[in-house]
């Protein structure tokens, strides 16, 4: 990868990075599909500009239809578990967990053939990437608050936890999939689609089963939404697929093992997050695993 892609890689990781403290500002407002429509919403329109910017067509084929129906319905999953699971625990245990999606990426290009196979080293990384994600598990056993800022205090829980967890399960298998449709269509294209076929299911969904206080809204939850609508629903999104059409899925995800970092310091200083030892022990090995599992 060149210079720009390494730049370009890192950015996404720093901004990914803050994403669940802003799905946590949005939840304090609005349930969680209904943040989902909403942010989608604002990608989709995100999309449509960088589509006009780049000079690609807006139109979608006949030949191409299923392939954005099946990444709409997979990324419909994942953000639904992935706001639910968040919801119920907090945005530390969040970006930690959701990144354990780079291993089964990693993993499916060694058994599949997708890409690089595994090594000795990455074998390591693995192993030691799950241990990182079993000390998250052992920190939900109750955390201090602080009572002074009941709005800003999460708590973990196992609901939550493993709830992410299956999302991660989700976002590898839509990370692979969006390698697989960008080989045959621009990336641009596809994202746009996608979100806007994903937006109809979260606005369907949010409208059968869930309520909407609009008097709850206030200026935290507001950023939240552009937050992750515009810079990760669209740019880090755009950026992802058009890197996926160049590069290998592993290169494109090696630098996601920064994201809990990065992640780690948004929840702490944005939402209060207790940083206890086992937290920062999680973050280290988990970020030392990613990188042990993805390097060349």
């Amino acid at each position: 990868m060149g210079v720009v892609a390494v730049l370009l890689s890192l950015s996404t990781a720093l901004f990914w990075g803050g994403n669940a403290a802003a799905v946590k500002f949005s939840l304090d407002a609005f349930p969680p599909v209904s943040v989902a429509a909403v942010r989608f919403g604002l990608a989709s329109l995100f999309m449509l500009g960088w589509c006009w910017l780049t000079g690609t067509a807006i139109g979608l084929r006949r030949k191409h239809a299923w392939m954005v129906g099946v990444g709409a319905i997979i990324h419909y999953l994942q953000i639904v578990t992935f706001n639910f699971g968040t919801h119920w625990s907090n945005s530390s245990h969040s970006v930690i967990l959701i990144n354990a999606f780079v291993f089964l990426v990693v993993a499916a290009d060694h058994f599949c053939g997708f890409g690089p196979r595994m090594t000795r080293t990455k074998w390591l990384g693995l192993w030691s990437a799950a241990a990182g994600v079993g000390f998250v598990i052992m920190c939900n056993d109750g955390q201090s608050v602080s009572k002074e800022v009941p709005r800003m205090s999460d708590l973990p829980s196992r609901r939550g936890d493993l709830m992410v967890m299956v999302s991660a399960v989700i976002l590898a298998g839509r990370f692979i999939w969006i390698k697989r449709a960008v080989a045959t269509m621009a990336p641009a294209n596809f994202m746009l689609w996608q979100f806007v076929g994903s937006v109809l299911l979260f606005m369907a969904t949010s409208f059968v089963f869930e309520t909407i206080e609009v008097s709850r809204l206030d200026s935290h939850a507001v950023r939240g939404l552009l937050y992750q609508g515009l810079v990760v629903g669209g740019y880090c999104f755009a950026i992802q697929a058009i890197l996926l059409k160049r590069y290998s899925a592993t290169q494109v995800a090696i630098f996601s093992f920064t994201t809990p970092l990065f992640g780690i310091a948004a929840s702490v200083l944005t939402r209060d997050d207790s940083l206890s030892p086992w937290l920062v022990l999680s973050v280290v090995v988990v970020s030392w695993g990613i990188y042990l599992v993805q390097k060349q």
